[in-house]
């Protein structure tokens, strides 16, 4: 029985030891913390920001501004990358402390897929995503094809998705061509509707396409197979929605 006695009370010591080092610790580590949030050692002096390519560096910069002098302890990530969201073009954020004084930021932008029409005869860049971009002088050198089917104008809202089904066909297709035949993207300046039948304008032979909603892939590789070969007429209508005939108008 004593030595029982003498095993518990060894137990309990041990556990008062281990608390008392778990204070010190926490209480060492909370004023260790505060002094590094308080020195002016870790605030920030340097910011440097990378990853943009159409997005103008100086608004950028004028959006990380207020962040210099932050104590890198008491930086807000959430607040920061808020801010860069809040333009249309930045899709996320990343950032890296370089202790003691030094903050990156890379820039994940948003790149225009297409433009849309809406009803006044603006066009606006959306993404793959189907995000309204803003746009400005900065973003000239994006060429895009055109969704030529004269959206609303309420419905433009830029930061925000655009819903229709119209748009969403359109992607399908474009997905279609980018596993089929990538070669042909770079030449289509245009899609729209004619009733329910798809077009869209091939820059290359001068000509309207005009799908069918089967055999998308085999479509297209017939399309691009003759355009090379054979040719068309400028102005003319290549119908491809009769199985394997193509009909030239």
């Amino acid at each position: 029985m004593p030595k029982n006695r003498k095993k518990v009370r060894g137990n309990s010591r041990f556990y008062i030891y281990w608390v008392v080092l778990l204070g010190v610790v926490f209480y060492g580590g909370y004023h260790l913390t505060t002094l590094f949030r308080e020195t002016s050692l870790f605030r920030i002096k340097e910011i440097h920001i990378k990853g943009n390519r159409l997005v103008d560096k100086d608004i950028l910069y004028n959006i990380a501004e207020p962040f210099k002098g932050v104590n890198f302890f008491s930086l807000n990530v959430e607040d920061l990358a808020l801010r860069f969201q809040a333009m249309s073009r930045i899709k996320s954020i990343k950032t890296m402390r370089i202790f003691p004084s030094r903050l990156i930021i890379t820039v994940r932008e948003r790149n225009g897929v297409f433009y849309v029409k809406d009803n006044s005869g603006e066009f606006h860049p959306i993404d793959n995503e189907r995000f309204i971009l803003d746009k400005a002088d900065w973003y000239l050198e994006e060429d895009l094809p055109l969704i030529n089917i004269n959206i609303p104008r309420e419905n433009i809202i830029v930061g925000q998705k655009l819903e229709d089904p119209r748009i969403e066909y359109i992607f399908y297709v474009y997905d279609i061509m980018t596993h089929t035949n990538p070669d042909i993207l770079p030449d289509i300046s245009e899609f729209y509707f004619i009733r329910n039948d798809l077009y869209f304008v091939d820059m290359q032979s001068g000509s309207r396409v005009v799908l069918s909603t089967e055999d998308l892939s085999q479509q297209i590789n017939r399309f691009v197979f003759l355009r090379n070969n054979q040719g068309f007429d400028r102005n003319s209508t290549i119908d491809l929605r009769f199985g394997s005939q193509i009909v030239v108008r």
